[in-house]
């Protein structure tokens, strides 16, 4: 670590010790608080699922618990938007498109 006086992005998050969850348990399910939950990341998500980043942003745009960050930028311009979610919404959908597919295929 540094001498204090200048952080490096990197140090400044190893000196937080953040809990990790494991995979498959949620804030509900561990006793967790909610912002204590692992969020995933896009590409995190699109990786695990073999799908294009744009798939996952319009799947989860609209999910409620997701953490979207960003600004509504003036008509005409770019807006950005960084989309976190948390492991409990992940597994919600996840669970939501499997009972579709059964339901669709009976």
């Amino acid at each position: 670590m540094s001498d204090g006086k200048f952080m490096t992005k990197n140090e400044t998050f190893a000196a937080k010790k953040i809990p990790s969850v494991p995979l498959g348990m949620t804030a509900s399910t561990s006793g967790m608080a909610a912002f204590e939950e692992r969020h995933y990341t896009v590409a995190e998500i699109a990786a695990l699922w073999n799908l294009s980043a744009d798939a996952v942003r319009d799947i989860f745009r609209h999910e409620d618990g997701v953490l979207a960050i960003g600004t509504i930028r003036a008509r005409g311009k770019r807006q950005y938007l960084t989309l976190r979610i948390p492991a409990s919404v992940l597994e919600r959908v996840h669970r939501q498109k499997l009972l579709y597919n059964q339901y669709k295929k009976s």
